[in-house]
């Protein structure tokens, strides 16, 4: 489905059915770029989407996140996914 996933690749059936799902979306050139850090605009897409969330709420409500000041282009690990999870949770599904 993208040129740079590889049938051999451990996440190639997960990114596929993200992928055809509408959940996740490649690159304009085709690609994927698994390997590349996730910026923060682009996890809170996938948590949007996954979970069938009015992009909305994020987007009013942002000012409710301790790490508002973070620009969206910054890259996020693991921690940083987690961190912003749990925030979210807290903030809106109590």
């Amino acid at each position: 489905m993208f040129k740079d996933v590889k049938y051999s690749d451990w996440f190639k059936e997960t990114i596929d059915k993200a992928s055809s799902n509408g959940i996740v979306m490649g690159y304009t050139d085709g690609s994927f770029k698994p390997n590349n850090p996730m910026t923060r605009a682009e996890m809170a897409s996938i948590l949007t989407e996954f979970n069938g969330w009015d992009g909305s709420l994020i987007e009013n409500n942002i000012e409710n996140f301790p790490d508002v000041n973070d620009s969206p282009k910054k890259a996020v690990n693991r921690a940083g996914v987690a961190q912003i999870l749990r925030d979210f949770i807290e903030a809106y599904l109590k």
